[in-house]
């Protein structure tokens, strides 16, 4: 569990910070989720940059 919701999440967020924000979709994309979707829903959200959203998970 530390590894999969403390390491990975870390190292996710450290590489976003590095790389940019373009890198943010993907970056969550990882595991069954499609950056395309993910893109659509958050336009269709009508979010914007720096909006904070809570991952309930799927699964």
């Amino acid at each position: 569990m530390t590894a999969e919701f403390d390491d990975v999440a870390r190292w996710t967020a450290e590489a976003v910070e590095l790389l940019g924000e373009r890198h943010a979709i993907p970056a969550a994309c990882r595991g069954s989720a499609s950056p395309a979707a993910l893109a659509w829903l958050g336009e269709a959200c009508e979010f914007s940059p720096g909006a904070t959203l809570l991952d309930v998970g799927a699964g």
